[in-house]
């Protein structure tokens, strides 16, 4: 009986901080962004894993711009501290608009730190968790998952990817 009543509150936190994102998250894309300049662009993340390229061992988070040009990245050895850096980082610099890289799957945590810091499309290169998808979508943020030249599965919100 306690696990459920501990899966009950969890779930009211999620829901409180899923409106919050929902609200909070502006679309400023001027309009579908072109697939190409998004999709491949993985290779370029590894300018932004120095550590990672020497151990393997660490995720990287990238800010990508429309035209596809990456304007910044962060690495760590964990996924959601390499976002974290990375919407940090992006809090202070001027990117403008763009989407968010990460070099795992994505986690609804992942999606909701997105939606709440203004992102709109999150790209990950394996899959997204279901509770992701449906933050995702609860969040109008654009996820996509195994997100590899050739092959991607868009989870939510394709209309701004053409």
């Amino acid at each position: 009986m306690r696990w459920q009543a501990v899966l009950v509150a969890a779930y009211a936190v999620l829901n409180s901080w899923t409106r919050l994102a929902s609200r909070s998250l502006r679309c400023r894309l001027p309009r579908p962004l072109r697939w190409s300049n998004w999709i491949g662009r993985w290779g370029q993340l590894k300018a932004y894993q120095p550590v990672g390229q020497k151990t393997g061992c660490t995720h990287a988070a990238a800010w990508i711009q429309p035209d596809g040009q990456l304007a910044g990245g962060c690495e760590d050895v964990g996924r959601h501290v390499a976002l974290d850096k990375l919407l940090g980082y992006r809090s202070q610099a001027e990117w403008g608009p763009g989407a968010v890289l990460v070099s795992s799957r994505a986690s609804y945590e992942m999606v909701q730190k997105s939606a709440m810091c203004g992102v709109e499309i999150l790209f990950a290169v394996s899959a997204a968790t279901r509770l992701a998808v449906e933050v995702a979508e609860r969040c109008n943020l654009t996820l996509v998952g195994f997100s590899k030249p050739g092959r991607a599965t868009v989870y939510s919100h394709p209309q701004r990817l053409r």
